[in-house]
């Protein structure tokens, strides 16, 4: 079976993987001019983030002034996931000069859907282990988690890459989302969570065991972040796939911006 380009159905995760790699690479001067200072300023503020407030006896104590800069850190890593999206999927001359830019209505409406992706895959984790735990017993608590935790991965896998589209600028509904991702919701998790956990884990490793709040730390941090960078691209690229397959035009007009531009389409 095939699309109506004559496409093979399944989402190819080697060759997405290996062509945002190559992509990186090919245009990494680009990368560098937009990315490096966006991906510097997101691991120094971890690593401040981290002195200032250390883990005190094994127990994290959250503390008010933390949200400072976890507000910080969202609002940035916003700013570099449409800057990321863009550069992956539109020509040269619609990329912003940098990804540290003014956060204007795309950038309000891809963390608006983040967070109602976020709020769904909650409620629907909440419900199936709820249901679970009823019909199975509090003996089964691990299988339940196990199972939840598949699930919710694979729904948040599969409207996920409904974000490229936010990113620039389309009208894109999370039924479009689950229509387009049909049939590749597991090849979806290995591209937005498993493969990019797989490249983030030498990093994620490194800074659990450093102890300290030193170099190793913010390289740790740096890390993360860049392989961040990758999977975002990835999940541009899975985009871009899924549109070609269903007969999709990915790079269709940005919905009409009005006067009002306090409205955001979730």
């Amino acid at each position: 079976m095939t699309s109506p380009l004559g496409l093979k159905p399944d989402l190819p995760v080697v060759d997405i993987t290996s062509d945002a790699a190559s992509l990186l690479w090919q245009k990494r001067t680009q990368v560098m001019r937009m990315f490096l200072p966006v991906l510097l300023l997101l691991a120094a503020i971890d690593w401040l983030s981290q002195a200032m407030y250390p883990v005190v006896e094994d127990a994290v104590v959250f503390q008010p002034s933390q949200l400072i800069f976890m507000l910080a850190s969202l609002f940035i890593s916003i700013l570099m996931a449409t800057a990321c999206h863009r550069f992956t999927l539109l020509p040269q001359d619609r990329w912003h000069a940098n990804a540290l830019h003014g956060f204007r209505r795309d950038e309000w409406r891809y963390l608006l859907r983040s967070i109602v992706i976020g709020l769904v895959v909650v409620l629907l984790a909440i419900s199936i282990a709820g249901i679970g735990i009823a019909l199975l017993g509090k003996d089964a608590v691990l299988l339940v988690g196990v199972v939840t935790a598949m699930l919710a991965l694979y729904v948040m896998s599969r409207l996920a890459i409904t974000l490229p589209a936010i990113a620039l600028g389309q009208h894109s509904p999370l039924k479009q989302a689950w229509e387009l991702s049909r049939g590749n919701g597991s090849r979806l998790v290995l591209v937005v969570f498993l493969i990019p956990m797989l490249l983030g884990s030498p990093f994620m490793l490194l800074l659990v065991l450093d102890s300290g709040v030193g170099v190793l730390s913010y390289l740790a941090s740096f890390g993360i972040y860049i392989t961040s960078l990758i999977s975002l691209v990835m999940l541009s690229l899975a985009y871009q796939f899924l549109c070609d397959l269903n007969d999709v035009d990915a790079l269709q007009e940005p919905a009409e911006v009005t006067d009002n531009d306090n409205h955001f389409d979730a």
